[in-house]
């Protein structure tokens, strides 16, 4: 009985899907097109016997110059057709064979142009980004003051700008120094040295009217903000308060003191501000806590500079190196001071509570850590000089570690005690 019941089910199926073909297929092209050339492969349709096209290299010729589309009252039709049919459609399919139905609709309307837009929309935004990053502005005339120029970044950019032909002021701690004797030497007489220290407010003034009057008639273009200190490797409960006050003096008030000076000269002229801050105000490095947190002030500072100054159109980036050589960075003798005078200045209770030999460790680590620096100034006065006379210059340019070949580390190995230095120095507890 399930078998007379079964036959006569697939019978009915038979006769209606044989009934409900059309002699062309369901996906046709709209009548207005040229018909199909006819086919000498047919099929036959089953139990009617009717022939009708069996190659799928027939239904997709088309006549040349037409496009290939999709009529949706035929899509539909495939719908009211199966509807009608002794198929178990359950609401769960149906709804799955309209939603198929639609995507294929919107593909075949809509995919293409979308792709095309989108396509030649991401090509010229990289191509315009490209050019109009790589496009530098001219120099002639265009004034800069660099602080900290006695050693380091400083000094180096201050000697590259000049060769540009940049007018060049530089601040130096002391007009005596060989770092300010090295730049009288070889720099033109367009560089103008300047004695200036961050923690007094009036060498900054005697600072800021002297660009103000040599640069009036023209503006100043740019300004980095060089200068920064640190002289002490320890934890934050370690570090003497007078450390945290110190770097905050020099890496974060002093540069916002001059920065808030120089401003209307640097809206005159819609110019740069250019900062070096350090990856270890991103992030915290162990015993750097004091130079860390102001350095984080100074980024947080200019990424607000950056917001507020755009109207003018004064543009500011930061700069955070990685670890190179610069000033007392490999020191031997400064950092050995400074570490007696650290142990000399613990209350007995909290030297204790660390140990004196885990100040002499991680002393003796930060020191061979940075004898690998990297010694090559460069690519941070390349990045530098882009910030200044790029067209449209970077926010940030991050300077990270370098493998052994390229920095002159003698062995990976010490390549690889510098990049991990964090990671053994917390292990010395």
């Amino acid at each position: 009985m399930t078998g007379t019941r079964g036959s006569r089910t697939q019978g009915k199926l038979q006769q209606d899907l044989g009934t409900a073909r059309p002699t062309q297929p369901f996906f046709s092209p709209p009548p207005s097109q040229k018909p199909l050339p006819p086919c000498t492969r047919v099929g036959n349709s089953g139990s009617t016997g009717e022939k009708f096209h069996s190659c799928a290299e027939c239904l997709g010729k088309r006549p040349r110059g037409e496009t290939k589309t999709t009529d949706p009252a035929a899509n539909f039709g495939l719908l009211v057709r199966l509807s009608h049919t002794d198929l178990l459609l359950t609401p769960a399919l149906f709804l799955y064979l309209v939603l198929l139905v639609l995507l294929q609709w919107l593909c075949d309307a809509y995919l293409p142009l979308f792709l095309g837009v989108g396509f030649t929309s991401a090509a010229c935004c990289f191509v315009l980004g490209r050019a109009t990053q790589r496009r530098l502005l001219p120099v002639a005339g265009k004034a800069i003051f660099i602080t900290g120029c006695d050693s380091g970044f400083g000094k180096e950019t201050a000697r590259h700008l000049d060769s540009m032909g940049f007018k060049v002021f530089a601040s130096v701690l002391d007009l005596e120094s060989s770092g300010a004797k090295e730049l009288r030497q070889s720099c033109s007489p367009r560089l103008t040295l300047l004695e200036m220290d961050l923690t007094k407010t009036e060498d900054i003034q005697r600072a800021l009217q002297l660009i103000q009057t040599q640069t009036k008639s023209t503006g100043l273009w740019g300004l980095v903000n060089n200068a920064g200190f640190n002289d002490t490797i320890a934890d934050a409960e370690l570090s003497p308060l007078c450390k945290f006050r110190i770097c905050m003096e020099v890496n974060f008030f002093g540069s916002l003191e001059l920065t808030k000076g120089l401003l209307p000269l640097l809206r005159s002229s819609a110019g740069r501000i250019v900062t070096i801050s350090s990856p270890a105000g991103d992030m915290p490095y162990p015993c750097l806590a004091a130079y860390g947190a102001s350095k984080a002030a100074l980024g947080l500072l200019m990424d607000t500079f950056r917001s507020e100054l755009q109207p003018w159109g004064i543009k500011v980036s930061l700069i955070l190196p990685g670890y190179f050589k610069t000033g007392t960075t490999c020191d031997l003798q400064f950092w050995h001071l400074k570490k007696q005078q650290l142990l000399a200045s613990l209350p007995t209770e909290l030297l204790q509570a660390y140990g004196e030999e885990y100040i002499e460790e991680i002393n003796r680590q930060f020191v061979k850590f940075m004898k690998v620096a990297v010694e090559d100034l460069s690519t941070v006065v390349t990045s530098i000089t882009d910030a200044l006379i790029s067209a449209n210059p970077a926010t940030r340019f991050l300077h990270k570690p370098q493998t052994a070949q390229s920095t002159g580390a003698k062995t990976t190995e010490q390549c690889q005690e510098r990049m991990t230095f964090t990671h053994r120095l917390g292990e010395v507890v």
